[in-house]
């Protein structure tokens, strides 16, 4: 039996599925993932280390010789890639396809933890996994104002908890901001004249700043654990600091052969917001979440964050939902002239039944389509959009060729089902 003859014998079941579809097709429609780009996964990893003021050759000995040998036994790996440059290493690993990514990540993560012998100086590796969702961020929002650095940073941890707390948001970036540093800026003529080097420097202040646990003692039916404390809680610590003995037995702290000077780190990344100085936040989106609801959520959150804090501007940047309600709006408008162009042809050639019926077809068509993405985990993105508006010329052409054809199997005198079915 035809898919047409079925239809036709069983009418009230096709009517049923029909209503169904367009219940369950407008919910699906409302409710399904909407997200800028679909999450393409190119099977591929990155790793970065910042080791600042060391040459590429001693970038290659201390850190991507050491990884590298540690990934070696990794399995599904394509190929490895390293490079080296002054004060940063970057490891490109390359997944097979039939690699599960999956596995292949958590696997990348367990052998990075087993790496324990990088300098101590050196930044922790960072971990990339290479797709669409982790270096597409949804949006980008600058924080700025006449403020010190250290508000800057301070406001933008506290607006980076409160966008963690909102639904649907896998991560944030921060950036454009420095850390503090306490800098000891040493006296060559000074250390030569109390015959102190730099290592011995070096070595007092790292000797001196740690805690150290001691163990644990008992008295009576209690137990005390020891620990000793040793790191520096303010600069006057580090300044009285003993390095050493001179020769007439007065101890030589670090005030007398360098400065001490609590800063901030050198900036890497400079960001302004309308002329001022500003922190750049990227904000990234889980794979169920809704761009266009998120972002609603952000905007919401940014305004009354900036309502809070005064003397702060807040301002959301890159809006990715912007461009997928564009595309969204465009394949609505043109389902509508669609509908109308085919309704207002077809009725003026073969009458207004027959043009009703195949608009009801375009927008069952797209609902019906609605479903089978959210099942096959297809989410609603610029690329599904734009796939649904070229595909929406096939629907109107084959509406009118099947119509046009049941109309000239009417005028040969075949009844409406027998033209229906043929």
């Amino acid at each position: 039996m035809s898919l047409a003859k079925f239809s036709v014998d069983n009418g009230v079941l096709i009517n049923m599925i029909m209503i169904i579809v367009f219940i369950f097709g407008l919910y699906t429609m409302i409710y399904m993932p909407k997200e800028e780009m679909p999450a393409v996964d190119f099977g591929a990893f990155y790793i970065m280390v910042s080791y600042r003021g060391v040459s590429p050759a001693e970038m290659e000995t201390l850190v991507v010789k050491k990884i590298e040998d540690q990934l070696i036994d990794m399995e599904d790996v394509d190929y490895i890639s390293s490079t080296a440059s002054e004060g940063r290493a970057t490891i490109y690993i390359q997944m097979d396809p039939k690699a599960d990514i999956d596995d292949a990540w958590n696997e990348l993560n367990t052998e990075m933890d087993k790496v324990n012998d990088l300098p101590e100086d050196a930044d922790d590796p960072f971990l990339l996994q290479l797709n669409m969702r982790e270096v597409n961020e949804i949006c980008t929002v600058a924080l700025g104002g006449d403020l010190s650095d250290n508000a800057l940073r301070e406001l933008a941890d506290d607006f980076k908890d409160e966008i963690l707390e909102l639904g649907y948001i896998s991560k944030v970036n921060i950036s454009g901001t420095r850390d503090r540093q306490i800098w000891i800026d040493s006296n060559i003529n000074k250390l030569k004249e109390y015959g102190i080097s730099l290592n011995d420097l070096a070595n007092a202040i790292n000797m001196r700043n740690k805690n150290a646990p001691g163990g644990s003692i008992k008295v009576g039916y209690a137990e005390f654990l020891i620990r000793t404390m040793g790191e520096f809680d303010n600069i006057d610590q580090i300044e009285n600091l003993v390095v050493s003995m001179d020769t007439n037995g007065r101890s030589v702290r670090i005030e007398d052969v360098a400065t001490v000077r609590d800063t901030l780190e050198e900036a890497i990344t400079i960001s302004k917001l309308n002329g001022k100085k500003a922190v750049t936040v990227d904000i990234y989106k889980k794979a169920d979440g809704n761009i266009i609801s998120v972002m609603e959520d952000i905007y919401k959150k940014t305004a009354e964050f900036e309502y809070r804090m005064e003397g702060l501007s807040v301002e959301v940047r890159n809006d990715g939902s912007i461009r997928v309600k564009n595309s969204i709006s465009t394949l609505g408008t043109n389902a509508i002239i669609g509908i109308i162009l085919v309704f207002i042809v077809l009725w003026i050639f073969i009458g207004w039944k027959n043009a009703l019926f195949a608009s009801w077809g375009i927008p069952f068509s797209f609902l019906l389509a609605f479903i089978l993405m959210q099942q096959f985990d297809v989410t609603l993105n610029n690329l599904s959009l734009f796939a649904l508006i070229l595909v929406l010329g096939m629907i109107v052409d084959d509406a009118i060729i099947v119509l046009e054809n049941i109309h000239r199997y009417r005028e040969m005198g075949f009844n409406l089902k027998e033209a229906a079915i043929k």
